[in-house]
């Protein structure tokens, strides 16, 4: 299993994208939810087996499968910036 991409989830529904701030502005943009975009624990990763998960388990599942650059925000979340 890897990750696939970035993504918000708001509402029940999954919004993906190359990063959360380029999804949230596009959320924003199309009228998905007012400013500021959802934080916290609506920010995750899709799976490329179409599973959403936060980021704590988005951090093992691409340290896994190698998807991890040498430098990350945080050694315990995934974040968009640490994925190679």
């Amino acid at each position: 299993m890897k990750i696939k991409c970035a993504a918000i989830r708001h509402n029940g529904n999954i919004y993906e994208g190359a990063n959360h701030a380029a999804i949230g502005l596009k959320m924003i943009r199309d009228g998905v939810c007012p400013p500021p975009f959802p934080h916290g624990e609506d920010q995750g990763f899709v799976t490329d087996c179409a599973r959403y998960v936060m980021r704590k388990p988005a951090m093992m599942i691409a340290l896994r499968a190698g998807q991890v650059g040498d430098k990350t925000l945080r050694p315990n979340e995934l974040f968009s910036e640490d994925l190679k």
